[in-house]
């Protein structure tokens, strides 16, 4: 028994290192991934998806999963981000550095996917429009003798430099309010970074052996 015991634990531990990338896979592999990152720079995201599975298949390092979720992401295929970021989550190890961001990158796929469904189902039907009622009939007033022109006062006249003064008084309160509008504006967007901008940064493999 204890033989055999022996035998089983010896063809475990030769499989498992078989299944360990060679030094040249992994020379190959961090080639794919300069590769991948390059072309995500520079927006081409179907041939980074290539480099960086070329990559994930010679290594089999998770964190190739999680730039492929990236790649996904930018293409606006959520769904397939989002397997891929499940897949990094279930590969790497427990105290993986990426680990936390992977998390939150998940969630905000995860709103992503909802958005967009919700977008495609279109706004809900609204109650049937109903036939407005009848009006009823205007009685309308009698008519008020009109004056003449004789019988008229004379129109006031407002003095020129008065109609001036009120004009350069109403622009100067314009400005003021657009001034305060895009001071408060500029405060918002610095003080809350990242709460409407996606995640887009890469995650970085190591190739450590």
């Amino acid at each position: 028994m204890g033989r055999l015991f022996a035998v089983v634990t010896l063809l475990l531990s030769l499989g498992a290192r078989a299944a360990e990338p060679s030094a040249v896979d992994v020379q190959r592999a961090r080639a794919h991934y300069e590769a991948g990152s390059g072309l995500y720079q520079l927006g081409r995201y179907d041939e980074a998806i290539r480099e960086f599975s070329a990559g994930y298949a010679l290594s089999h390092r998770p964190q190739f999963a999680l730039n492929i979720a990236q790649c996904y992401r930018m293409l606006g295929r959520y769904e397939d981000a989002r397997d891929m970021i499940r897949r990094f989550l279930d590969e790497a190890p427990r105290d993986a550095p990426e680990r936390p961001n992977a998390t939150a990158l998940l969630a905000e796929t995860e709103q992503q996917i909802r958005q967009h469904s919700a977008a495609a189902a279109g706004p809900a039907p609204g109650p049937a429009a109903q036939t407005p009622a009848p009006a009823a009939a205007t009685v309308m007033p009698p008519a008020t003798p009109v004056a003449t022109a004789r019988d008229a006062p004379p129109p006031a006249r407002t003095p020129e430099r008065r109609s001036h003064r009120g004009a350069f008084i109403a622009l100067g309160v314009i400005g003021g309010v657009l001034v305060v509008g895009g001071a408060v504006t500029l405060a918002v967007l610095l003080s809350s970074p990242g709460e409407s901008t996606p995640t887009t940064a890469l995650g970085t493999v190591r190739f450590g052996r």
